[in-house]
């Protein structure tokens, strides 16, 4: 992978986003935007952990440790540097993916009329409360077909945690 590659698997996941993926929390916010917290790859009692998400990157002053998206995913994961690219890589096509399933899910909602009526006997009446919760219905044993007839492949399903070994969904 060339400087021009990396560079933009850098644009493309901005640290901020992996670090919040990930349940990271800032403790406070200092000025200029950055943040701070405490330091994922170590134990922390005390925020430690610098983010600046306008520049993508990060300094712990408990363990002396910074840099940029690659190198928290190589210290977070405990990997090579080819291995975090490897992680970075699967973990940017994981949104589109995990949209999808949302979206069939929402699909499923109201083609089914027992969870509607689940729903309604739940006090959960507002379409519009519906939409923006993204409330959705698992039939169960239809999202891995749905899925690999959009192109994903059976490994990327499983990796994710949407199917099981087996092939059933999750």
């Amino acid at each position: 992978m060339n400087r021009e590659d990396l560079d933009e698997l850098k644009r493309q996941i901005p640290l901020l986003d992996y670090l919040q993926a990930h349940n990271w929390c800032p403790a406070r916010w200092l000025s200029r935007g950055r943040l701070m917290g405490l330091c994922p790859p170590h134990e922390d009692h005390e925020p430690s952990f610098l983010v600046d998400p306008r520049k993508s990157l990060f300094y712990c002053y408990g363990c002396g440790r910074g840099g940029d998206v690659i190198r928290f995913a190589d210290l977070y994961h405990q990997a090579k540097f080819p291995q975090a690219l490897v992680l970075l890589r699967q973990w940017l096509g994981l949104p589109p993916l995990l949209w999808q399933t949302t979206e069939f899910y929402r699909m499923q909602l109201h083609r089914h009329s027992e969870a509607v009526a689940y729903l309604d006997r739940r006090g959960v009446r507002s379409e519009e409360l519906i939409e923006h919760m993204r409330v959705g219905y698992a039939p169960g044993g239809c999202l891995r077909g749905w899925l690999t007839q959009s192109g994903y492949p059976f490994h990327v399903l499983c990796q994710a945690g949407l199917v099981t070994a087996a092939g059933y969904d999750t």
